[in-house]
């Protein structure tokens, strides 16, 4: 990043949070859009065009050094909120560039390390184990593969996990959630990259979705001719339910969502 642009960026971080409201006195202004933000034991309110700002600022660094292709908005915003807190408790300027390099020092590290992701796939079966298909490795879920994939989860909560307790409890329920959902799908990507775990997510589901689409387009170019019938791959199953998971180093992600076609 060159040094105008983070100039350009603690201005404006100043800026903003020059012009933050206490909630309760938010019906005092005439407000077009308003946002309000709780977090670090601290809840404030942006108002009309900082409720821009906030969100410009935001993605102004993730364009940076191409920080957008391996850190997700998601990760961005919660840590752009905490530098936010920060400065307000501090009540003045004079850590924001400290406060700011902070930042782009933890995005270094959490994108330098490799995640794999699991992401099943639903409407495909496989003869082989695996195949490696541009950036993914499409995986038949066989017993072992869950195994190993049971494994990889438990060894990363026991390093997350706060006590013993509840160690063994967060490692029995993803396993339930593992056995019930991965076993159903019989397919799964598996995706490694380096970069924050929930863009590792989202990269995951775009290169899923594009080998979906070069079997849409190869299905009726292989076998429409000899079939006299347009054979092609109309979607995954609707309704189904999709669990992710993703693994790296210190950070573990699983989430549960509905498929609908």
């Amino acid at each position: 990043m060159d040094d105008k642009k983070r100039d350009q960026l603690i201005i404006n971080i100043k800026k903003l949070k020059s012009t933050v409201v206490n909630p309760k006195e938010s019906h005092k202004y005439k407000l077009k859009n308003t946002r309000t933000i709780a977090k670090d034991g601290l809840c404030f309110s942006l108002v009309d065009e900082y409720v821009e700002l906030y969100a410009k600022i935001i993605s102004d660094i993730l364009q940076q050094d191409n920080w957008n292709r391996k850190i997700s908005y998601k990760y961005a915003e919660d840590k752009f909120g905490s530098l936010l807190v920060k400065l307000l408790k501090d009540g003045n300027d004079e850590h924001a560039t400290e406060y700011f390099e902070d930042l782009i020092k933890d995005f270094e590290i959490v994108s330098s390390q490799e995640c794999v992701i699991f992401l099943p796939i639903f409407g495909i079966s496989m003869e082989l184990n695996s195949i490696k298909l541009g950036k993914i490795k499409l995986v038949k879920l066989t017993n072992e593969k869950i195994s190993e994939i049971k494994e990889l989860t438990r060894i990363q909560l026991l390093k997350t996990a706060n006590d013993p307790e509840s160690k063994e409890f967060f490692i029995l329920e993803e396993h339930k959630r593992i056995d019930k959902h991965l076993s159903e799908a019989k397919t799964c990507a598996e995706f490694h990259v380096f970069a924050e775990i929930n863009r590792a997510v989202e990269l995951a589901e775009e290169e899923a979705q594009n080998v979906i689409d070069i079997f849409r387009f190869a299905i009726p170019t292989l076998y429409a001719r000899n079939l006299r019938v347009f054979i092609g791959l109309q979607g995954e199953y609707s309704h189904q339910d999709r669990y992710v998971l993703g693994i790296c180093v210190d950070r573990f992600v699983s989430s549960l969502s509905i498929i609908l076609k």
